[in-house]
């Protein structure tokens, strides 16, 4: 479980990620609280708690691949 540091701010989100995406996958879980996830035959669909930080460095791994 996350705990908030002081002057982060925990955000839920609610992720898409294709199944084939494992680094991205295990990114996730690495740096996030994952509350709930659904599979279906494409994608992951997650919800996550992450650090305004961490879903800023999320956005940026998915730009750079």
């Amino acid at each position: 479980m996350i705990e908030a540091r002081l002057g982060q701010n925990i955000k839920p989100v609610r992720l898409d990620i294709p199944l084939a995406d494992g680094k991205t996958l295990a990114w996730v879980y690495a740096h996030g609280e994952v509350v709930g996830r659904r599979d279906d035959a494409e994608a992951a669909h997650l919800s996550v708690r992450l650090s305004d930080a961490d879903l800023g460095r999320l956005r940026h791994r998915q730009r750079v691949h």
